[in-house]
């Protein structure tokens, strides 16, 4: 797998959590569960921005 194909992956992802977090919180789940996927989604978000300041500097 490409690193382009890495971090496409990764902004899918990261935004496949953010929604599980809004509908996490539509449900008034708890507290955790939403936290747990926020954390997730930003993580997803950082490594992807990561890989592609990589690309930038090739």
């Amino acid at each position: 797998m490409s690193t382009a194909d890495d971090v496409n992956y990764l902004l899918r992802r990261a935004r496949q959590e953010a929604r599980t977090a809004r509908e996490a919180t539509a449900r008034g789940d708890h507290m955790m569960m939403i936290y747990a996927h926020r954390e997730l989604a930003v993580r997803y978000e950082a490594k992807a921005l990561v890989l592609q300041r990589g690309l930038a500097l090739m």
